[in-house]
C-alpha cells in the first residue's frame, strides 16, 4: 500500500524515500520483536507466607519472576488476583524492563472474604518492543490453590471454650451426659466419702437408705470421631448462614474441648458417596493441628438463589416465569433451579436421598475395632443423608457403640426479610414434625439427639450434651 502510494506521487522523491525507509524498519522492528518472544522465557514462582489463611484476615503473596532469557523484556505484569479475593497493602502489578538473566519480586498482601479455595491461575504479561511499536499480550501459567478456613474468630474460641468446658459432669445429677468412658461393672461396696457422685448406686439409695458405691474393674477414654457432613444440601447457601461454616465452628470447637479433657478425637469428612478427608483419634500435641488442617478440605459452598428455593414450598406445579433477560442471566437461572432442587431434598415428600457413604464409613470403622466402643458425633443437616446416617446408627447400636447426631435445621438458616405467610408456616409445621420423627428413629436406634440452628453457640452445645439432655 505504501509503495503504491509512493507510485502515485512519484514526483516526489524524499517522501518515497521516507516511505521506504519507514516500511523497513517496521518489518525490522516487528521480525525482532517476534524473534524475541521466540527466545522469551520468564518463569513465575508464587509463595504464600501463611500456611494456615482465614477468611477475612490478610495474607502476604509473594511472586518471583525470573527472566530465563537471553535478552532485556520491556513488558507490565499483573498476577491475576481470584475472585472475592483483595488487595489490602502493596501492588500485584509492575511495569519496566527485566534484564536478562535477573528476577524480580513482587509483594502484596490480600484479604480473602470467603471460606472457600482460591486459585491464582497466573501473571498477565503485556510486552513491548524497544521502539513502542508493539505490543504482544500473554499469561504466564503459575497455578496456585489455596484453602482459606473460616473466620479465625472460631479458633480463638475454641481455645478459649477448651480452657473452661469439659465434658466430664462431676456434679449431684443422676443423669451422665456424655458416656466418654469404657467402664466395666464388677461390684458394689459403701460408700466412701470422695466417691464421685456418678459412681453412686441410686436406685439401691432410694431402696435401702444407704449409700454404695459402684465398682469397675476397667476405665478407659472411648475414642471419639467426628463426622462432618459435606453433602450438597449443606454446602447450600442461600442469603442466610452457612450450615457448612456452622458445621466446621463446631467440628472445631467440640474437637478442642475433647483434647482438653485427654479424649482422643478424630475427625471425617464426608459427601454422600466417598470420604473426603480423615484424621484417626488420637491425643497428640499436634492433633488439634491436624483436625484444622482436615477442615480446610471441606468443598465450597454452592450458592443458591432465594427466589427459586420458595417455589416448590409454596405448592406452585412450577417455578413463576421469569421476565426476559439475557443469556448469562438465564444460564445463572438454570444453574439455581438445580442447585434449589439438591439443597430441597426430599422437602415436603416421603421419597429421601439415601446416601451411601456415612452408614459404609461406620461399618468399616466398627470392623476395625472389634472388641472395643467408639463415640461418634455427627454434624448434619439429616436431608441428603438422612437413611445412611439412620442405619449407620442401628449398626452402630448393636456393636454396643454410642452415637450422638447434631441436627441443623436448614429452615433456620434461612434469611427472612418478611414476615412469614400461610404457606410458609405450613412448611415449617410440617419441617418439625419430619425432625420429632427424626429424632424418634433415632433415640430407638439407641443414638443421641440435639437440635440446632445459627443462634446455638458451641458453649451452650457442650453444656447441653454434658448434662443429659441431648
Amino acid at each position: 500500500m505504501t509503495f503504491a502510494v509512493a507510485g502515485v506521487l512519484f514526483q516526489s522523491m524524499p517522501f518515497v524515500v521516507l516511505c521506504c525507509a519507514f516500511s523497513t524498519v517496521l518489518v525490522y522492528a516487528r521480525s525482532k520483536f517476534i524473534g524475541e518472544m521466540r527466545h522469551t522465557d520468564m518463569r513465575v514462582t508464587r509463595v504464600m507466607s501463611d500456611k494456615l489463611p482465614f477468611a477475612g484476615q490478610p495474607m502476604s503473596v509473594g511472586v518471583k519472576i525470573l527472566n530465563a532469557g537471553p535478552t532485556a523484556i520491556k513488558c507490565a505484569l499483573e498476577d491475576e488476583l481470584p475472585e472475592d479475593c483483595e488487595i489490602a497493602a502493596g501492588t500485584n502489578k509492575y511495569s519496566g524492563i527485566v534484564p536478562s538473566r535477573s528476577h524480580l519480586t513482587i509483594s502484596y498482601t490480600v484479604v480473602p472474604r470467603k471460606r472457600k479455595t482460591y486459585v491464582f491461575q497466573g501473571v498477565r504479561a503485556e510486552m513491548e518492543d524497544e521502539y513502542g511499536l508493539f505490543v504482544h499480550d500473554s499469561v504466564i501459567e503459575s497455578r496456585t490453590e489455596i484453602n482459606v478456613h473460616t473466620s479465625k474468630e472460631s479458633l480463638d474460641r475454641a481455645r478459649k471454650l477448651a480452657g473452661r468446658e469439659h465434658m466430664e459432669f462431676s456434679g449431684l445429677s443422676r443423669h451422665i451426659a456424655m458416656v466418654m468412658y469404657d467402664l466395666e461393672f464388677d461390684n458394689i461396696r459403701e460408700y466412701i466419702p470422695g466417691d464421685r457422685s456418678r459412681d453412686v448406686h441410686w436406685k439401691l439409695l432410694s431402696r435401702l437408705d444407704e449409700m454404695y458405691t459402684k465398682v469397675y474393674v476397667r476405665e478407659g477414654v472411648i475414642q471419639t470421631m467426628i463426622f462432618v457432613d459435606c453433602s450438597s444440601s449443606m454446602r447450600a447457601v442461600g442469603s442466610g448462614m452457612s450450615k457448612m461454616d456452622h458445621s466446621i465452628d463446631l467440628c472445631m470447637q467440640v474437637s478442642k474441648v475433647l483434647l482438653s479433657g485427654f479424649h482422643a478425637t478424630g475427625v471425617c469428612l464426608l459427601d454422600e458417596i466417598s470420604v473426603i478427608s480423615k484424621v484417626s483419634p488420637s491425643v497428640g500435641r499436634r492433633q488439634f493441628d491436624r483436625i484444622v488442617e482436615s477442615l480446610r478440605k471441606v468443598p465450597p459452598p454452592i450458592f443458591v438463589a432465594n427466589s427459586e428455593l420458595t417455589w416448590q414450598s409454596q405448592g406452585a406445579d412450577k417455578p413463576p416465569t421469569p421476565p426476559e433477560s439475557t443469556p448469562e442471566e438465564s444460564d445463572r437461572a438454570e444453574s439455581d433451579k438445580f442447585l434449589s432442587i439438591i439443597r430441597s431434598l426430599g422437602r415436603g415428600t416421603t421419597d429421601r436421598s439415601s446416601g451411601i457413604g456415612f452408614d459404609g464409613v461406620v461399618r468399616n470403622l466398627l470392623a476395625r475395632i472389634v472388641g472395643k466402643k467408639l463415640m461418634m458425633i455427627v454434624i448434619t443437616d439429616m436431608l441428603s443423608s438422612r437413611d445412611a446416617i439412620l442405619s449407620g446408627a442401628r449398626f452402630c447400636g448393636r456393636k454396643g457403640s454410642k452415637m450422638l447426631v447434631i441436627h441443623l435445621c436448614d429452615e433456620w438458616y434461612e434469611d427472612r426479610d418478611q414476615p412469614l405467610d400461610t404457606p410458609d408456616v405450613e412448611r415449617l409445621y410440617e419441617s418439625l414434625k419430619e425432625h420429632i420423627d427424626i429424632e424418634a428413629k433415632l433415640r430407638r436406634a439407641g443414638a443421641l439427639y440435639i437440635r440446632v440452628g445459627p443462634a446455638d453457640t458451641t458453649a451452650g452445645l457442650v453444656r447441653a450434651m454434658k448434662l443429659g439432655k441431648a
